[in-house]
């Protein structure tokens, strides 16, 4: 009989250890970074010589997104970027962003998930490339607050992105916001009434 206690305590030690390693490795995953200090200046002057193009993505990571994320993660975003390479853009900038997400118990539900240089990626991009800003989505839950999603992607766009300084580099900025979301009547709340009738 003790035998068989025994047994069942190394059994329960090695499932509770899995548990702990696979938390961990979740927690790792959806680490989410803190909001940029050094921010682009949306107002300010392009100075540089080069063609640049930004790409922001502002997601729902409430519940029901995950066929959404699959979507914009491995079609629409692998044809966006080769569509400015062939554009022959100098520089091309991505960037996510989270709304929605009962996360870090911030009351905004605001995540930001990164930016990288993407005219470096390989064709058809490998999963580690697709992963660098997209890789740490969620899909649990919350409120979708859209318009804020919005509001603050674009103000949390870093001057920064690999090293590369995005007013005096750039000459030209071609910007694009890509919001997703499945509930289009938090986008405005005064609008709310409309989805109604």
């Amino acid at each position: 009989m003790m035998k068989m206690n025994s047994n069942v305590n190394k059994k329960t030690s090695a499932l509770s250890v899995v548990a702990l390693l696979f938390l961990s490795l979740l927690n790792t995953a959806n680490a989410v970074l803190e909001y940029p200090t050094d921010k682009f200046d949306h107002q300010g002057a392009l100075t540089g010589s080069e063609d640049c193009a930004l790409l922001s993505l502002v997601v729902d990571e409430s519940g029901s997104m995950m066929n959404e994320h699959h979507f914009l993660t491995n079609d629409a975003v692998p044809m966006l970027v080769a569509d400015f390479k062939a554009k022959r853009y100098d520089h091309i900038f991505l960037c996510s962003h989270g709304f929605g997400s009962a996360r870090d118990n911030r009351t905004d539900g605001f995540a930001f998930h990164g930016c990288t240089e993407a005219s470096t990626w390989s064709e058809p991009p490998s999963n580690e490339q697709l992963a660098e800003v997209m890789g740490s989505w969620r899909t649990i839950g919350g409120t979708e607050d859209a318009y804020l999603g919005t509001v603050m992607g674009i103000e949390n766009t870093p001057g920064v992105i690999d090293g590369v300084q995005l007013n005096s580099t750039c000459g030209t900025m071609f910007k694009n916001m890509i919001l997703l979301t499945d509930e289009v009547c938090n986008v405005v709340p005064v609008l709310y009434w409309l989805c109604l009738v």
